[in-house]
């Protein structure tokens, strides 16, 4: 079963491509588990963001990737990890 992605995921994308983990208490591998995603699909739409930002990767993305990152793109480290993972204080 392939997982639906949601603009939620995809702050989280958004926070991982500009960021990575190290200021987050999960890995990948944990964040895509608890996602319901596998972590190659998760690694999959990391390459998605990075081609919205125009720094290659895969050839076709969604228009829900694309808000996301227009909407979310300057925003500072601490604003998107508010966004992405509200649960960490």
């Amino acid at each position: 079963m392939s997982h639906k992605w949601t603009y939620e995921d995809d702050l989280i994308v958004l926070y991982l491509f500009k960021f990575g983990t190290k200021n987050l208490p999960y890995s990948m591998d944990q964040i895509s588990k608890n996602r319901g995603m596998s972590s190659n699909s998760l690694k999959m739409r990391l390459r998605n963001m990075s081609a919205v930002a125009g720094l290659g990767g895969l050839n076709h993305f969604g228009r829900i990737t694309q808000k996301v990152y227009s909407n979310h793109n300057k925003k500072t480290e601490l604003e998107l990890r508010r966004l992405a993972f509200p649960e960490i204080l």
